[in-house]
Parts: C-alpha cells; structure tokens; sequence
C-alpha cells in the first residue's frame, strides 16, 4: 500500500528516517512536500489526488510519524493493511491509529477481544498524524488551519459516516523540536480561540461550556445515525 508523507526540509534528518521504517515495513512512500505552507495544504492535495483516483483507500502521514511494530497487531496490520481496513463497514470512512499520548495502550491490549478481532472505536476527534481514508463518493477536504481534524471528522459525522480509531494498532512520534505551525504559545492560543469561534459558526450544534470548553454533545445527537452512534465496530481477525 502506498503512503504520503507530509514534510519539510525544516527536520529533513527526521523525514528519512520516517521514510527508511515506512519501506521497511513494505509500504510504498510517496513525499508530499510541504515547505512554507500549512500541513491542510498538503492535505487537501493529497485527497484531491485521492478522489481523483479509482483507489478505495488513501494512507497519509506526517513526517514524524510512523506505526510501532512494537505494540499491539502492527505486525500482522502492515502484512496486508488493505484486507484489514476493508474488513471495517462503509460507513467508517476515516480511520486512525492509537497514540500513545491520548490512550491507554497497555491497558486497552489487555482486553481480550484483541486476541480475536481487529476492534475499531468511534472517534469523532481525532488526531490524524496518521490516517487512512476511504473512498465514499463524497468530497471532506481540511479547512481550517488550526482543529482540522475535529473539523474534519465532524463534517464526515455530518454526512453519516465516522471516523475511528483501529485500536490494534498504535503510532509513535519521533522527536522534533521545530514546530511547523505555530511562532510560539501566544500565537497557538490566538490561533486556537479563532478556529473555535469559525467551528461554532460553521457547525451551529456546537457551543461553549462556561469555561469556554468547546462541547458537541447537541450536535452529535442530531446526525447520529444507528451505525455511527455505536461506539465498537468488532470484525474477527
């Protein structure tokens, strides 16, 4: 299977590094260079390229991304990662891997049902460092520069599919000290509250809690369908 990655000749060294693990595994890279623009760019080429083509399924990355063959079912994902995102239904249209900042691996693995099947879970905001993304017919391309990816699976909510988290499978970051999006803290804060206010204008559903937090429940309630209210989608292995 092939995938893009996203990068820049800032963290060159981690680019090949990234690229020497991913032809390790056996997957076929493509680099989408990105100099000088935000990382939606790249991104919106990339499922421009994507829609165009008669492929069912896309795999991108950010540089500094690879799959852990360390953890969880990465070893027996990468023999064949095509056979196994087909397994999940239609109406999963993106899906992602763990990541070890936001989720509990160890303990998730300890769970017996990953012995026997590939366990895919709801996750309406999801962290694309790595995604795979399927061919639906319909167009979601990234549009803000900050919250993209919450933005993007809530559009694909929107529509009547999901996004969700294959949780056998976990990614890992290499380390990089240059942030290719924000100057510094301020400008990240500035640039957090301003997407929040376009989200809430965009998506009306959504508001704010009295603490500012950015909440969804209303709108999850009013495009839930059967299939993407349920929160584990469990195909054997």
């Amino acid at each position: 299977m092939l995938v893009t990655l996203i990068a820049t000749n800032k963290r060159l060294a981690v680019t090949k590094q990234s690229i020497a693990t991913w032809q390790k595994q056996g997957w076929e890279v493509v680099v989408e260079w990105n100099d000088g623009q935000h990382l939606v760019a790249a991104r919106n080429r990339i499922l421009k390229r994507f829609y165009e083509s008669n492929d069912k399924w896309c795999a991108m990355a950010d540089d500094d991304c690879i799959l852990d063959e360390h953890k969880g079912d990465v070893t027996e994902f990468i023999q064949n990662p095509i056979d196994v995102l087909n397994k999940c239904p239609p109406h999963i249209s993106t899906v992602i891997p763990m990541n070890p900042i936001h989720q509990r691996i160890a303990y998730t693995h300890r769970q017996p049902i990953y012995k026997t099947h590939w366990r895919f879970e709801r996750d309406t905001m999801p962290h694309c460092k790595i995604a795979f993304h399927r061919q639906t017919g319909k167009h979601f391309w990234q549009k803000t520069m900050v919250l993209q990816d919450l933005e993007w699976g809530l559009h694909q909510y929107r529509e009547g599919y999901v996004t969700a988290r294959l949780n056998n499978i976990v990614l890992t970051e290499r380390q990089s000290d240059k942030s290719t999006i924000f100057k510094d803290k301020k400008d990240r804060v500035e640039r957090y509250k301003k997407a929040k206010q376009w989200l809430v204008g965009e998506y009306p559903e959504l508001y704010f809690s009295s603490k500012q937090y950015l909440l969804k429940s209303k709108f999850m309630k009013k495009y839930a369908t059967q299939q993407t209210a349920t929160r584990f989608v469990d195909c054997l292995k």
